[in-house]
């Protein structure tokens, strides 16, 4: 399963925007064009953080040539399988009252967080979909809303935002803090990839180390830039436990990509 399409309306700077997504997708765009918007709608809605989201009148979009702001706005995610019949993987199961058939061999989760303004108060809805737009009866919506989330949670690594230069004196220190914390979370997940390995099938399985390796991807090129920008250590980056550490990785997580039964 993977996020299809998204589609927005009246959330901060968009106006509205359907977008289709594939398993990489890069978003390149001057400044003002959404793609901030688009990051906060996607961590709104499938951040792990509690509890969800409730919008705010600053989250309606405001109109370019009024500047009025609009009081209607919604967001959709569309899940999709990635073959034919994986809804029916023990994972998925949970989620059996939300796949819906499409024109195609595949099922789909249609997934709506909307919101009105009406006199500066703002009511916030979630719900799902048919593929007509109908909302599903459903008993519990918020026991889906919390598996799909911890299926596919959405982390934001960093916000350009607010990032700020890290000082060379507090490397290490820092370093030092983040590789304990990360070396004991990377553990605990590929402890737990080898005890639900006989669990999975041999796509979910890649499934994992793809996340895994590129969450390690964007790790360790964070750590080496910081290296790199360090002064007059230059020639550290080249010969640092992290590039000999990451090539490790890449082998080693490659390998298992390759047969992941053989765990």
């Amino acid at each position: 399963m993977y996020l299809q399409q998204v589609e927005i309306s009246g959330f901060r700077g968009i106006n509205r925007l359907s977008l289709t997504l594939d398993h990489n997708t890069v978003l390149i765009g001057e400044n003002t064009w959404g793609k901030s918007s688009l990051l906060d709608a996607l961590t709104i809605l499938l951040s792990p953080k509690q509890p969800l989201y409730q919008f705010s009148q600053h989250d309606f979009h405001h109109l370019v040539d009024t500047d009025e702001q609009v009081n209607n706005l919604q967001i959709i995610l569309v899940f999709c399988e990635n073959q034919s019949n994986s809804h029916n993987a023990n994972r998925f199961k949970s989620l059996s009252a939300l796949w819906i058939e499409g024109n195609d061999k595949y099922k789909r989760i249609y997934y709506r967080v909307s919101a009105e303004r009406q006199n500066n108060i703002v009511a916030t809805e979630r719900c799902f979909l048919d593929k007509d737009g109908n909302k599903l009866v459903l008993n519990d919506n918020s026991k889906y809303i919390q598996q799909i989330i911890r299926l596919y949670p959405v982390l934001r690594l960093r916000d350009a935002r607010f990032s700020r230069p890290t000082a060379a004196e507090s490397y290490d220190a820092d370093y030092k803090k983040t590789s304990v914390k990360f070396a004991s979370q990377l553990q605990q997940l590929t402890q737990a990839l080898i005890k639900a390995s006989p669990k999975l099938s041999h796509e979910e399985i890649e499934d994992g180390f793809v996340a895994m390796q590129q969450l390690l991807g964007y790790y360790f090129a964070e750590q080496n830039m910081r290296l790199f920008n360090r002064p007059h250590q230059s020639n550290i980056a080249y010969h640092s436990p992290n590039r000999r550490g990451w090539r490790a990785t890449v082998l080693k997580t490659n390998s298992y990509v390759i047969k992941p039964l053989q765990l």
